[in-house]
């Protein structure tokens, strides 16, 4: 699946420039903290809802030892899959089945409930976008990143409700799992950053499994909303770093909405839950050659 650059090129243009923007934020971060630990983080994981019943997805043609544990944990409790594109068609895997995406359909007898995903024209920015798509084959993830859109934007979001990703999972020194959320952004004048509703529904239930939530956030603090994280990179004289803090108390917390501009698709309102500066606990330098190679 996405032989051709251009095919790739094409389906990538189809997301807002701020969701292609949290994948380059999200390199930086694993090239950064990560990397190091080949065998220690995976990251490809998603999660839907269907009614009541909550799917998690693995999108990656082989597992690592960590996704196994990871596969296997989430397993115990709900439904888990592994999908995969072989030349142009999805398939999916439960470690014993392998089927067609069709297959998986009748499966669960799902039809669809909402059309593929594509970015409204007005919040898309094409120079942001290409920027976007030259620091992917810059960095050979381009083909990667294509796939996973496909996935999101023509499976997930047609057949299930609220999909969302785990940017990363890792371990901590002491060998628990942690969810890690990365984001490029900066606090409203109260002092809150906010996280969809649908993904803190899905780390309470992560959290109760075992997983701990981290978040780690590289702080725009211009607070120039309309600020590229490129123009960010760029800004030579900016102390640039990153905060983090560790996430718990979700069913606690307070809940907003947010303009349909913010969607992933510019047409819906979303609600969000809100956590402050203040809980913060930690901050770390962007290092130079994450920012720059």
């Amino acid at each position: 699946m996405f032989e051709r650059t251009e095919d790739a090129r094409r389906q990538i243009l189809r997301d807002k420039h701020t969701l292609l923007e949290g994948y380059v934020t999200e390199y930086l971060f694993e090239h950064q903290f990560l990397i190091e630990r080949e065998k220690s983080y995976t990251n490809g994981w998603w999660s839907a809802l269907r009614g009541k019943k909550r799917f998690f997805f693995l999108v990656k043609e082989k597992m690592n030892d960590l996704d196994q544990k990871v596969f296997d944990l989430l397993n115990s409790r709900y439904s888990c899959w592994r999908a995969y594109p072989e030349k142009e068609k999805w398939f999916l895997s439960d470690g014993r089945n392998k089927m067609s995406d069709k297959e998986f359909l009748a499966r669960y007898n799902l039809q669809a409930v909402h059309n593929q995903l594509s970015a409204t024209s007005e919040i898309r920015d094409t120079n942001r976008q290409n920027q976007c798509i030259e620091f992917f084959e810059n960095h050979q993830i381009m083909t990667k990143i294509a796939v996973e859109r496909n996935f999101a934007d023509n499976f997930l979001t047609v057949y299930f409700n609220s999909p969302v990703n785990m940017d990363y999972i890792t371990r901590n020194a002491n060998g628990d799992l942690c969810v890690m959320e990365i984001k490029f952004k900066y606090e409203n004048k109260a002092g809150y950053f906010g996280i969809n509703a649908g993904q803190t529904m899905m780390f309470e239930e992560l959290e109760k499994l075992g997983f701990e939530i981290h978040h780690m956030i590289l702080y725009n603090h211009t607070k120039d909303k309309d600020l590229s994280i490129f123009g960010f990179l760029n800004m030579k004289t900016l102390k640039k770093y990153w905060l983090y803090s560790r996430l718990t108390d979700f069913a606690d917390r307070k809940k907003s909405t947010a303009p349909a501009e913010t969607s992933v698709d510019g047409t819906k309102r979303q609600a969000y839950y809100l956590f402050g500066m203040d809980e913060m606990s930690a901050k770390y330098s962007l290092k130079q050659q994450a920012e720059t190679e």
